[in-house]
């Protein structure tokens, strides 16, 4: 908003400045406009010199007499013809030039206005043009928000989680094994391309990482899918205990984590938990926990596998 603002401030200081510029180049004309009328002072001023040389003359025949023979008087008379002629030509070509001076000043003043005049049209149409561009990128803005919703709204969202009632023993503890259910409870069909669980034991109050520590692959299983909404299928995960269980060993805590990967509209995704094994809650309804400390549950979209 600042940025706009800023910006608009700057265009109106921008138009004021070239219509001052405008009014400033008309000013100047009355001065050419002096000029051309001081040319009948000028020619009024010849002729009062062309008089007052006539009238020293006659005086001049008044009180001097001078003889001149009929040639030199004509050869007088043409050389005063020829000057007072050349003194009026000069007196109008300045008239000419001061009335040219004029009109081009007038011209010029024009020209600047309608310059003014268009610069202020280009700086008007980009000051649009901006306001359109800005316009349309809010708009394409609100417009992808809208497909953004819509699909959070209509895409199909995959969960993987551990059946009643979580970790199951066989083998005097020495193997357990959980029921998986892999479910679609969004609204459009999805496609489940992966699927990963694993078991570890940690000490006790030892965190699991935000990243998974999965084994390599190896020749686990892949359980893969076409679900359509409120459809699912299940499997079983078996693990051998490597180490002493935590049935006998309190120190011990047994993590189960998981994940699968889906697409939903053209979109890739992945789901994925982590639930805590609890001996004291054996022979009840549930003996696995949500964990509650870190970031284990999530849905987010995947950029690669």
């Amino acid at each position: 908003m600042n940025s706009q603002i800023q910006t608009d401030c700057w265009f109106l200081f921008c138009l004021m400045w070239l219509l001052s510029w405008s009014c400033a180049v008309i000013a100047d004309a009355p001065e050419a406009k002096q000029m051309s009328e001081s040319g009948p002072a000028i020619e009024s001023q010849a002729v009062n010199q062309s008089e007052n040389s006539q009238g020293t003359t006659e005086q001049s025949l008044f009180h001097v007499r001078i003889v001149q023979s009929k040639e030199e008087a004509a050869n007088t008379e043409a050389r005063e013809r020829s000057t007072s002629q050349h003194e009026q030509e000069d007196l109008k070509a300045q008239i000419r030039s001061a009335d040219a001076a004029e009109k081009q000043v007038v011209l010029t003043g024009w020209a600047v206005t309608f310059s003014a005049i268009g610069i202020l049209g280009l700086l008007g149409t980009i000051w649009l043009t901006r306001s359109s561009v800005q316009q349309a990128a809010r708009s394409a803005d609100a417009a992808n928000a809208n497909a953004a919703s819509l699909i959070s709204a209509e895409r199909a969202y995959v969960k993987m989680s551990i059946l009643d009632p979580g970790v199951q023993w066989r083998n005097d503890d020495r193997q357990f094994y959980v029921q998986v259910e892999v479910k679609n409870f969004g609204r459009t069909p999805a496609t489940v391309t992966d699927t990963r669980v694993y078991a570890s034991i940690r000490e006790h109050g030892d965190l699991l990482p935000t990243e998974f520590p999965y084994p390599p692959r190896g020749e686990e299983a892949r359980h893969t899918g076409f679900l359509v909404p409120g459809e699912d299928f299940s499997f079983e995960k078996h693990f051998p205990m490597a180490k002493s269980s935590p049935r006998q060993d309190s120190s011990k805590r047994l993590w189960i984590f998981g994940h699968v990967d889906y697409i939903a509209l053209g979109n890739r995704y992945r789901f994925g938990f982590a639930r805590l094994y609890e001996p004291v809650l054996d022979g009840g309804k549930r003996n696995i926990m949500t964990v509650t400390e870190g970031r284990y549950d999530f849905d987010r979209e995947r950029k690669s596998d």
